[in-house]
């Protein structure tokens, strides 16, 4: 049996293409089986943190991401839990504290409301702020009526002599006068000054 070096060529040839072909076939399923890889292990587990995620933003703070494995989509999911977690007990915190602040003003308020002299507020322009009920009493007007009202209207001049004890002449609902001790008081609140008046 005698080859021709042509056949032999051609033989070579076929099983070169043949090879290259398989090869090509073979690159083409790890590549396939690679991206159906990519998409369960890592694009999956970031669809999953997406969804936790726009939860969270939405204001469900009762789930925790669950994501199996030791990668670094795990460490970002452990770590957006450890965020929740820390961001709900600072809530937790900020609500307890609200709370207690409200029990602070309803406990002031109750005892301001029930002193037995006239308590006002006023802000820095002189515009009355509060009006216990005594001021009320005194002054024959209720605190719908006072509160947004000028100091002036009340105690003339009271405000530009500045905080000290004295002896003034107030005026009640009618227009009528009546002579007064107050004690007159100013307090720095955050981004204010007020006047209490007793």
């Amino acid at each position: 049996m005698q080859f021709s070096l042509a056949q032999i060529n051609r033989d070579l040839t076929r099983d070169a293409i043949m090879s290259a072909i398989g090869k090509t076939i073979l690159a083409l399923v790890i590549i396939v089986a690679l991206i159906m890889m990519l998409h369960f292990v890592v694009i999956r587990s970031i669809q999953v943190i997406h969804a936790a995620l726009k939860k969270f933003s939405g204001g469900d703070l009762s789930g925790r991401i669950k994501i199996g494995g030791k990668d670094e989509v795990q460490d970002l999911a452990q770590g957006i839990n450890v965020f929740i977690d820390r961001f709900c007990e600072m809530l937790d915190q900020v609500k307890q504290e609200k709370r207690s602040a409200q029990e602070n003003e309803e406990r002031l308020k109750v005892v301001i409301d029930n002193a037995g002299e006239a308590i006002i507020t006023t802000n820095a322009q002189g515009r009355i702020q509060s009006f216990n009920a005594a001021a009320e009493i005194t002054f024959g007007c209720t605190a719908a009526e006072a509160v947004g009202r000028h100091m002036n209207e009340f105690v003339p001049d009271l405000l530009e002599h500045g905080p000290g004890v004295r002896d003034i002449t107030g005026k009640r609902k009618g227009g009528k006068e009546f002579p007064a001790e107050v004690s007159l008081s100013e307090a720095q609140i955050p981004d204010s000054l007020e006047s209490v008046l007793i």
